[in-house]
């Protein structure tokens, strides 16, 4: 063959090739972002431009799942409707609930209200995420401002075995000696189970070096221990170089190594047989935020993790709260608007990893902000929106809690604002990440969403206390000696109240309630049901949410009558008395019945 045709087959080869790789693009937008940057095709064919946003609120749903019994909490109690929406104006964590009274992440605030009582136990949080919290960015603020909160002391808690991001991690010294083999997120066949962190390391001659900085103050014991997987015998290890013996048999495995007022340890590993994840370093009672960083990721790769490893982990060293943090690596193209892909995929990777550790509350943080140079502006990337709403959905549906970071920062055109014009500056000029004193105030808000989350539970759990839920459903006010029972969430007139009332039996000492005993239900910081629409706005009932049953409205009828045509309704979105027909109410009104029992009757 002469040279002309051999350039020929060669040219023909090589396009065919890129044509194919460029139509696999077109077709699957979920191709790694490799595939993207070789297209050959994209100036002739147009990519369907879809909306995110369509796909989200075509798909709303009302749900009433339950509550774990594992919270401690009477269910049945706590059984509310859950809807779709994104709001802006939101700073709080959501779970998406109608009622907004409780917490949306009540297992981990029990855990916290049960540390501020008693000072005993853990409160452990693992955060994953991308490039975002590298070096421990953003995850060092919200851990240095619950422990001194809680009134902790310290602890940096987990730290691999090696790390890119250690030059610059303030919160630990962390250095190594030896050589490691390292199996993550990117390598194809996995020889071992990888760790949250998305790694695992092996080696003959490793030594891992760590002095924890979160706190100067010497004086306090800190538990130092090994993550590790299983090996089929026993090995040796050496801890600040004495020699110990160790027979990890679990999937996964935490070895208290010391515990005592030493900031530092160091670690050496000397057989490959053993899968290291790395070392913590927490308070023996207190709370620890383990930082698990990956560079580069979208959050899809958690798919790698073992169902199996993971419900060892909930055995071994329980997680009360997971946060997700990412999002930034989906908006790497500037034009694109479509994140239907991503909630696809996305779905079942979070759904296994939330149903693999059922006793752990999930929170999915949105991105943060994100610029791109639009003409000759740095500006917010026009898919943002659409991407956030996709993560409020993928949160919505796999049962997660969801924190809108990106409005809670200050929302469009941020990241340019803490680049350009703030002095000192807030961001790093590629319009992606904070820097430090940014990252500090992303910490500090989040921080704060979760006090105010953990408070709301905590007020719930102390209102209450005043109340009792009986085997069928009626409700004891323990203050005042009344049980109540409601009616279905429907508009009742005065004749429909009345004969709702003779159905719970005549000789059952249920009556109509006065206005005073339905005031005493009356509380301005409290929220139940739905609410009804009035002017433009939603009216809730101000009251305890054990009474969510009033459904969409905020009207009781009581038992003081007006003559023959009316009556008196109490409105509990504001405490006020009104003053109804009995025929055609013009307003959505309920119907409570209440009977006085003795001290010696309460369940």
């Amino acid at each position: 063959m002469n040279e002309n045709k051999k350039v020929l087959v060669f040219t023909t080869v090589f396009t065919v090739i890129l044509f194919v790789y460029s139509m696999l693009d077109a077709m699957f937008p979920s191709l790694p972002e490799q595939l993207k940057n070789i297209s050959i095709i994209s100036d002739v064919v147009t990519k369907k431009a879809v909306d995110s946003s369509a796909l989200v609120t075509s798909q709303i749903v009302e749900l009433k799942p339950p509550v774990a019994a594992d919270t401690g909490l009477n269910t049945s109690s706590l059984v509310y409707e859950r809807s779709f929406g994104l709001d802006p104006a939101r700073r709080s964590i959501t779970d998406f609930s109608n009622d907004t009274s409780h917490s949306a992440l009540p297992r981990f605030a029990k855990k916290v209200h049960q540390f501020k009582k008693t000072k005993k136990g853990k409160v452990r949080i693992a955060w994953l995420g991308d490039s975002m919290i590298e070096g421990d960015l953003l995850t060092q603020t919200v851990r240095k401002k619950l422990q001194q909160w809680l009134g902790c002391t310290g602890g940096v808690g987990f730290v691999p075995a090696t790390s890119v991001s250690a030059p610059f991690r303030a919160t630990v010294n962390h250095t190594w000696t030896g050589t490691w083999t390292d199996e993550n997120f990117k390598t194809p066949a996995l020889a071992h189970a990888i760790f949250l962190s998305g790694h695992a390391f092996t080696s003959t001659d490793g030594v891992i070096k760590l002095k924890d900085q979160t706190t100067k103050d010497s004086s306090y014991i800190l538990e130092k221990s090994l993550l590790c997987g299983p090996t089929a015998q026993p090995i040796s290890i050496t801890v600040n170089g004495v020699a110990r013996t160790i027979a990890p048999k679990k999937l996964f495995n935490r070895i208290v190594l010391e515990t005592s007022p030493s900031h530092s340890v160091n670690v050496g590993i000397n057989n490959a047989a053993l899968p290291v994840y790395g070392v913590s370093i927490e308070e023996e009672n207190g709370v620890s935020i383990d930082n698990f960083s990956f560079r580069g990721i979208t959050g899809i790769e958690l798919q790698k993790l073992d169902t199996q490893f993971l419900k060892n982990i909930e055995q071994e060293a329980p997680y009360d709260l997971v946060v997700l943090e990412y999002g930034t690596n989906l908006l790497f193209r500037p034009e694109d608007t479509d994140y239907s892909w991503f909630q696809k995929h996305i779905l079942p990777v979070f759904k296994r990893l939330r149903e693999s550790m059922p006793n752990t509350d999930f929170l999915l943080i949105s991105t943060s902000d994100r610029g791109f140079k639009y003409g000759e502006t740095w500006q917010t990337a026009k898919g943002l929106p659409n991407l956030l709403k996709s993560q409020a959905y993928v949160a919505f549906t796999d049962n997660m809690a969801f924190y809108d970071l990106f409005h809670a920062m200050g929302g469009n055109g941020t990241i340019v604002k803490w680049a350009e014009t703030m002095n000192p500056p807030l961001a790093n000029k590629d319009y992606i990440h904070p820097n430090h004193k940014g990252a500090e105030i992303l910490g500090s808000i989040v921080f704060d969403a979760l006090v105010a989350d953990v408070n709301k539970n905590e007020a719930y759990d102390q209102e209450r206390e005043n109340y009792n839920i009986t085997a069928t459903n009626t409700i004891v006010d323990i203050k005042n000696n009344l049980e109540w029972v409601i009616g279905d969430d429907k508009t009742y007139n005065w004749g429909d109240a009345t004969n709702w009332l003779k159905s719970l039996g005549e000789k059952s000492g249920w009556a109509l309630p006065t206005t005073e005993q339905l005031l005493t239900l009356f509380n301005n910081k409290l929220e139940a049901g739905q609410g009804y629409d009035s002017s433009g706005q939603r009216r809730k009932a101000r009251m305890n949410s054990v009474f969510n049953k009033i459904g969409h409205s905020a009207f009781v009828w009581s038992a003081k009558e007006i003559g023959s045509l009316k009556s008196t309704a109490v409105n509990f979105a504001f405490g006020s008395t009104e003053v109804l027909s009995k025929e055609t109410p013009i307003v959505p009104v309920r119907v409570m019945a209440v009977r006085k029992i003795n001290s010696s009757q309460q369940p």
